[in-house]
């Protein structure tokens, strides 16, 4: 895939506009929930109170905020298509920020999807931890479900919230969402990959029934790590819908400014130890971007692109 060049803008300090009590007093003064902030404001300056000692102020956490920003703003469109390595916050921001954010700013109900239930059910833990452990957000948001590690259920000023869970395989017919539909690796991991035929049902699913849930001006955000060239990420890339906004950012030269993803976290030298650790194949899928699929084959892409004519069509003779 072309690198895109990113703005540098994304690395600048964000303008601090509004504090935090004013921000929360505005927020609980009126029946309808409005943040003054921007979701990027929101992540810098609210959501990371409750992950103390973390720097979220870094280029590729501004990125995928402006990104997920232009989803909320487009009603028309707003989905997101993300591709990023393991550790690298795709799913704190993405998926626990971006909730509770449309929490805060919307009605309804909302859907977190993974490859199985129970990752799912891992990740409504963190939505949950997020705002438990964070100050601010936990004078607003009363947990009604508070017994429950997995059920998202709060109760915001005069409206209540809900967010279900679901596998990719288990996603109920005639479910609507409203505040957001979140995909997390829904292909599976490196160690328990998709089989090709399981790959080609969870397409023709994700179009038959998971572009239906998201009612009209709710986000829906894909993200997760590639399993095959065949998989959901190839897939979405290129759908009108998605294609307007997909990020893909490997750990190594993730663009033309940049030598590596989070200079400061996760170094070039740290990589490298890692692809040391792990393997080159692993390391290849897990911070490179490399389907898991290509890495276990005799050809890489690359070399088959070289030689596989793309223009072939097929041709119906008579008589055959």
């Amino acid at each position: 895939m072309k690198k895109e060049r990113v703005n540098k803008t994304y690395e600048s300090s964000f303008p601090v506009e509004i504090a935090a009590d004013e921000f929360f007093s505005r927020l609980t003064a009126e029946d309808v929930p409005m943040p003054a902030a921007n979701f990027d404001e929101f992540v810098q300056k609210i959501f990371v109170l409750g992950y103390p000692g973390f720097d979220f102020n870094t280029w590729h956490v501004r990125l995928l905020c402006a990104k997920a920003q232009e989803a909320f703003d487009s009603p028309d469109n707003p989905y997101l298509l993300a591709v990023l390595p393991r550790y690298h916050v795709k799913s704190t921001i993405l998926g626990y920020a971006s909730s509770v954010y449309r929490m805060l700013k919307s009605y309804g109900e909302g859907l977190f999807i993974s490859y199985k239930e129970d990752l799912a059910n891992i990740h409504a833990f963190h939505i949950k931890k997020s705002v438990t452990e964070n100050p601010e957000l936990s004078k607003i948001m009363t947990d009604l479900s508070p017994q429950s590690d997995s059920v998202i259920n709060y109760r915001i000023g005069k409206k209540q919230l809900k967010m279900y869970t679901s596998g990719i395989t288990a996603v109920k017919r005639g479910l609507h969402a409203d505040v957001i539909v979140i995909g997390d690796d829904l292909m599976g991991d490196v160690l328990n990959p998709m089989l090709m035929t399981d790959i080609e049902n969870t397409k023709k699913l994700f179009d038959a029934e998971i572009m239906q849930i998201p009612n009209q001006g709710c986000p829906l955000f894909v993200y997760g790590t590639i399993i095959s060239n065949e998989d959901l990420f190839f897939h979405l890339k290129d759908k009108p819908r998605f294609k307007e906004r997909v990020i893909w950012l490997p750990a190594l030269n993730p663009d033309a400014e940049h030598d590596v993803l989070w200079e400061k976290k996760y170094p070039r030298k740290w990589l490298e130890a890692q692809k040391d650790e792990i393997g080159w194949k692993a390391f290849s899928t897990e911070f490179l971007l490399v389907p898991v699929l290509s890495t276990q084959a005799f050809f890489t892409k690359e070399q088959l692109d070289t030689v596989i004519f793309s223009n072939l069509q097929n041709y119906v003779v008579p008589g055959f």
